[in-house]
């Protein structure tokens, strides 16, 4: 077993600190020489991670694969951690980095993890983006004639309250409305692979009684 108990320990018992250095510092030696292998483990373990990153033992080369690591998919914490490790540990692999470059990955990802932590503290839907994926209950129907799926009355009542409706989930996406999450469609495909929120016409209405 590579992580268990001690991670927790060395994570959680702050106040203890002191007396359990001489055992981190063994730990953090041990993985050390076994640092392949502990990287490996830590993509699958949380709290071993988040040792790793404040010990300073993620290889810089690897942040990228932990970044794409499905542990941390919705857990924006662990992703600013990541993010400002990268930041702080680039210069590792390039010679010529600059604390003035900007990385526009490192970029639009902050800026869309900030964006989703505005959004949940939000009241009502404007400004808000949204998609609709499958039917709607309460709004339109399909076009009698070209048999597509009519969203004008939707769209309008999100417009009416400030908000956006588009026809296809981008990083820009703040909600993606799905009455049937198992109909594995390409857009719900598309919203968990960009970790957009996805939840259902109710819930959506209850958000725009808010407005």
């Amino acid at each position: 077993m590579l992580f268990g108990d001690a991670i927790k320990g060395f994570m959680f018992a702050a106040d203890k600190l002191e007396e359990l250095k001489p055992f981190i510092s063994g730990y953090i030696d041990y993985i050390k020489r076994n640092l392949n292998t502990y990287t490996k483990a830590a993509l699958s373990d949380k709290d071993a991670l988040r040792f790793m990153l404040r010990e300073e033992l993620i290889p810089a080369k690897q942040v990228d694969k932990f970044l794409a690591a499905e542990i941390i998919k919705d857990d924006y914490e662990l992703q600013f951690l990541l993010l400002d490790y990268k930041n702080r540990f680039s210069a590792e692999m390039s010679s010529d980095f600059s604390l003035e470059d900007d990385d526009p990955e490192i970029k639009r990802m902050t800026q869309m993890n900030l964006r989703r932590e505005e959004v949940k503290k939000q009241k009502g839907i404007a400004g808000l983006t949204f998609v609709v994926t499958g039917d709607t209950r309460r709004f339109g129907g399909h076009n009698e004639y070209t048999g597509a799926v009519d969203r004008s009355e939707l769209k309008k009542f999100i417009e009416l309250r400030g908000g956006f409706l588009r026809s296809s989930v981008s990083s820009k996406t703040d909600y993606l409305i799905c009455n049937n999450p198992s109909e594995n469609t390409i857009k719900l495909k598309k919203a968990e692979e960009l970790g957009v929120a996805v939840i259902d016409e109710d819930t959506f209405l209850k958000m725009a009684e808010d407005t």
